[in-house]
């Protein structure tokens, strides 16, 4: 589903808050946590 580009940056910028560069990566049920809070924020479009 396309996403307007401005709402993509913010999306894109929250999740540079919780992993910034250089910073390790994330383990498995990081991730996940970090997804949940970033979609929680931003959710995507349904297609609707």
């Amino acid at each position: 589903m396309p996403i307007d580009a401005a709402y993509h940056q913010l999306i894109t910028n929250e999740f540079r808050t919780h992993v910034t560069y250089g910073a390790p990566k994330p383990g498995p049920e990081e991730v996940k946590a970090i997804m949940k809070a970033v979609y929680a924020k931003y959710p995507l479009p349904t297609g609707k």
